[in-house]
């Protein structure tokens, strides 16, 4: 799993946001949306899980940063109005992906060292969410891919 640039559709997303510190409690957020796929009958083999970071702590107070724990769902799915996860859709776009073991050991050095990644690659950034994308069987080996939006 090597280090690619990829384009990433548009998504129709559920999920479930967390307002704060970005950190451990964005896993419990993600542990909760799981609960809900799992009684929805959504966590399958081909099941993509999108962990969003809508701000950067840097420019934003952390106590105000978002946390988006999401899931891509089909247009065929109904959502139910009395349940507290939301919809909306995610634009797509080109992104510098990164696949990491996941673990907070392999994740903070991915974070230390993607911009340098980045820029070794000769790659602008965009100004979008950075996203933490888990498909299928990845939720199961422990692994994920950090995709960085980027200009092209």
């Amino acid at each position: 799993m090597s280090d690619h640039v990829q384009q990433l559709p548009n998504y129709r997303i559920a999920y479930l946001r967390k307002t704060g510190p970005y950190g451990l409690s964005n896993y419990e957020v993600m542990t909760a949306l799981k609960a809900w796929a799992k009684r929805n009958n959504l966590l399958t083999a081909s099941t993509v899980l999108l962990g969003i970071s809508l701000d950067n702590p840097q420019y934003v107070s952390p106590k105000e940063c978002r946390y988006d724990a999401s899931i891509v769902i089909d247009e065929h799915f109904t959502m139910n109005t009395e349940d507290t996860i939301e919809e909306r859709m995610l634009l797509g776009g080109t992104y510098f992906v990164h696949c990491v073991k996941h673990t907070p050991e392999h994740i903070q050095q991915a974070w230390n060292n993607m911009m340098s990644m980045i820029d070794h690659e000769g790659l602008v950034i965009d100004h979008k969410p950075i996203i933490e994308r888990y498909i299928g069987i990845m939720n199961d080996e422990s692994y994920c891919e950090i995709c960085v939006p980027i200009i092209q």
